[in-house]
């Protein structure tokens, strides 16, 4: 992350607004942040005003310094930096650009005991508070309505006719790098028809409620294996891996610009099944007693963009699926009952007592920068040792700080006498990142 004076001057200041002590956890959140802001761009996406007279679009005051593209009736900014996001922390949080929910202190959903699992203050504020979906879980979600899995098993419809697949299993796996769970998940599919598919959307959502009428969840498929006699659930992520790296550039090339093929292998072929998805489907395996499943896989699909890794190109949307990595969970492990025992009862405590404990020591600069709710999370600052449930707004509260005298004197005159300090972000936050 390499700034300019003048961007590192902003940045800190923008930091103090929301009162994020300097500190080596800071600066390591905001090494990880830089490499994933850009996800954040939709939440910078402004409504399409046009001229009365002319019908020409109105482009924001600071569109001397931005570009900006049309698209589902809005406009987005093509350039998108870590600067740009610490600008739109600052005003989400003091302007109050969210909207508020009402969470139920009763129900428990397998969302739920996925968030809570990943961290329970970004649990808390997915229950209370609400942003715009973030790119990358735009794509998720669209990915999720593709029901790949379709593609290649049957499905049994409503009206009791199963709907035969376009392609062969054996296609699929020798189409992209399958570990050796996922061959096991696609013999077993083989065998298999599915009698239930999820849907993200709100309309056509079907939920199973638990024994103590307190859970629901509804997973990706449940699938029914004629041989073994035996439902089992599918619960399917996609995750976004680094494009294959180049070996034929030069060495002084990529020492100067920090790029390192073999690391960058690396995290391509290492994969971490997460806890919180895995409790996620945990939560299916022992909370859905309509079909009571033996079994279920975690699916991760691991794709790259094929051709550009930014946000704001259309062929960005260029997916490529390149690895499907899987995990079998039992329904007769105590390990795995136990687990999710734990969870949903740390829930059900913090929502009777309005609230839990909060160690600032057990804070990961990385996990923290690639949660979806840190935008609108306080405690990733580490000045909170406990967090309330429903989210406080005053975990938001912002700081009025002077802005830096040696900034003051570069701005620009149209923004000189301006009260709020922001308007001049065109100055410091539309450069890229290297300060050009």
């Amino acid at each position: 992350m390499l700034l300019s004076e003048r961007q590192t001057l902003f940045m800190n200041y923008l930091l103090e607004r929301t009162q994020f002590p300097a500190n080596e956890f800071r600066e390591q959140y905001l090494a990880n942040l830089s490499h994933r802001c850009k996800e954040y761009v939709n939440l910078a996406s402004q409504p399409i005003h046009r001229d009365r007279k002319t019908g020409c679009i109105i482009y924001p005051k600071d569109n001397d310094f931005k570009v900006y593209i049309e698209q589902d009736n809005r406009l987005v900014p093509t350039r998108f930096n870590i600067i740009d996001l610490l600008m739109l922390e600052c005003d989400i949080k003091s302007r109050g650009r969210y909207k508020i929910l009402s969470p139920s202190k009763t129900l428990i959903s397998a969302t739920d005991i996925s968030h809570f699992t990943y961290c329970p203050v970004g649990w808390s504020i997915a229950k209370t508070l609400q942003l715009p979906k973030l790119l990358s879980t735009q794509i998720g979600t669209s990915l999720h309505e593709q029901h790949k899995l379709l593609n290649f098993v049957p499905f049994r419809q409503s009206d009791g006719s199963v709907a035969r697949p376009e392609r062969d299993l054996r296609t699929r796996a020798g189409e992209v790098d399958c570990d050796a769970c996922t061959r096991e998940l696609f013999s077993d599919l083989a065998e298999s028809v599915a009698v239930f598919v999820g849907t993200t959307s709100d309309d056509e959502r079907k939920w199973y409620v638990g024994s103590d009428k307190r859970y629901v969840g509804q997973p990706d498929y449940i699938f029914f294996n004629a041989r073994k006699d035996c439902y089992f659930v599918v619960e399917e992520k996609f995750h976004k891996i680094p494009r294959p790296p180049c070996t034929d550039l030069p060495p002084d090339w990529c020492a100067t610009h920090n790029y390192d093929p073999d690391a960058i292998e690396r995290t391509r072929q290492s994969t971490v099944f997460y806890d919180n998805h895995l409790n996620q489907l945990r939560s299916y395996i022992y909370g859905i007693r309509d079909y009571g499943p033996l079994y279920g896989y975690l699916v991760y699909w691991r794709y790259f963009f094929e051709q550009h890794e930014s946000y704001d190109e259309p062929s960005a949307y260029n997916l490529h699926i390149e690895q499907v990595r899987s995990r079998k969970v039992s329904g007769k492990n105590d390990g795995d009952r136990n687990a999710l025992r734990s969870v949903y009862s740390q829930i059900r405590t913090v929502m009777s007592i309005g609230g839990g404990t909060f160690n600032p020591e057990q804070r990961s600069p990385t996990r923290c920068a690639g949660c979806v709710h840190s935008v609108l999370c306080g405690h990733k600052t580490g000045r909170y040792d406990a967090y309330s449930f429903p989210y406080d707004r005053s975990y938001l509260n912002t700081k009025r700080v002077p802005f830096p005298e040696e900034l003051r004197k570069q701005r620009d005159e149209k923004t000189e006498d301006k009260e709020d300090p922001n308007h001049s972000a065109g100055h410091y936050g539309s450069p890229n990142a290297n300060g050009g």
